[in-house]
């Protein structure tokens, strides 16, 4: 799983869950959103959804990259800068 931050943001999914408004897992709150804790109950199995979607969906991007990429991180190294994906 991907992480989206510092736990202040909610993660994208959050946004259609929260208008989506009544549905299986329960009602809405005064404003026709569902409540929070209803979205964070919901949020793993929604995230494992997504990524057994992309997985099936998606090509394999395993030893891609942009072209001049591989030089530009060649001399990054060489200079001693920390790299981290």
């Amino acid at each position: 799983m991907v992480s989206a931050g510092d736990g202040l943001e909610p993660p994208p999914a959050a946004y259609p869950c929260r208008e989506a408004g009544p549905g299986r897992r329960g009602g809405h709150d005064a404003s026709g959103r569902r409540p929070r804790a209803a979205i964070v109950e919901a949020m793993p199995e929604i995230q494992r959804a997504a990524e057994r979607y992309y997985l099936r969906g998606c090509p394999d991007l395993r030893g891609k990259h942009c072209p001049g990429v591989e030089p530009v991180l060649k001399r990054l190294t060489r200079r001693g800068v920390l790299l981290g994906l």
